[in-house]
């Protein structure tokens, strides 16, 4: 697991705030389908992506070691999970793509998208 505090570059703090505002605005899909967590898999090393999650509320969850092949090498890839809403004693069961994808909290989440996916300015 990594830890500790990452010294970056200006250019990289900076770039690394951008990204990590664009990961907040991501769709909220999963609270219109009921999910109550999300994962982001991580090819380790990658100390400005494990960083980049953490700053939004991942934390680390474990390591598949020597399981990615990149580059012409075997990686270990880390799993880090966010909470997307409280967990209930008992949890209502996920909502299927079907049941949720015509209604407005769908097409709202869909709307997010299209913002996350095209910012109003480009990258500097």
């Amino acid at each position: 697991m990594v830890g500790g505090r990452l010294g970056l570059h200006s250019r990289a703090r900076s770039a690394l705030g951008r990204r990590a505002r664009v990961v907040q605005r991501a769709p909220p899909d999963g609270d219109v389908a009921g999910l109550l967590q999300r994962y982001a898999g991580i090819t380790l090393p990658n100390a400005a992506s494990v960083a980049l999650h953490e700053a939004v509320g991942f934390t680390p969850l474990g390591v598949y070691h020597a399981v990615g092949y990149k580059f012409g090498a075997w990686h270990d890839v880390g799993w880090w999970e966010r909470s997307l809403q409280p967990r209930g004693v008992d949890p209502s069961p996920p909502v299927p793509l079907d049941a949720v994808r015509h209604t407005a909290e769908w097409g709202a989440a869909l709307q997010a998208g299209l913002t996350w996916l095209r910012p109003s300015s480009p990258p500097r």
